[in-house]
């Protein structure tokens, strides 16, 4: 499918999205990996994480054309080669999201709403953190929780 939406959100701020339906031999195909993308690629054992690293650099050429090139600090934290752009990357569940602006820290999380999070939630709440009894509602404020404590790490 490849990018669904491509929306300027201000004069200094893109987001977009990609579909990933390609299987690996397509994705490859339409991307240019630098040697560092290369190194990267080969490193990762699963099929999804290798089509997720695709669809993100399809996603880029997409959004700023083929030259566009990212880059990790020490932390694996993802910038722009040229430091044109600050730059935020999030995959779930076949879509990829990328948020770029050249004015501002961005930030963005895709989050596939599945139905265990309340299993795990004892992960990223603190007890004096109240979530709604309301089961219609549950699920969703526990996703508003774990999206901000990510955002904040």
């Amino acid at each position: 499918m490849g990018c669904i939406t491509k929306h300027y959100l201000n004069e200094f701020t893109i987001l977009g999205v990609w579909k990933i339906e390609e299987d690996l031999k397509t994705l490859l195909e339409s991307v240019v990996l630098d040697n560092g993308d290369k190194k990267k690629y080969k490193a990762f054992a699963s099929t999804s994480r290798k089509l997720e690293f695709l669809s993100v650099r399809a996603l880029l050429a997409e959004l700023l054309g083929k030259d566009a090139r990212i880059v990790y600090n020490k932390n694996n934290k993802p910038f722009l080669k040229d430091g044109s752009r600050f730059i935020s990357i999030s995959h779930s569940n076949k879509l990829t999201a990328i948020l770029m602006s050249s004015n501002e820290k961005v930030g963005i999380d895709l989050e596939y709403m599945s139905t265990n999070i309340g299993k795990i939630a004892f992960k990223f709440l603190n007890r004096r953190e109240k979530i709604t009894k309301d089961p219609e509602n549950r699920r969703y404020h526990l996703y508003l929780h774990w999206c901000a404590k990510e955002f904040s790490l």
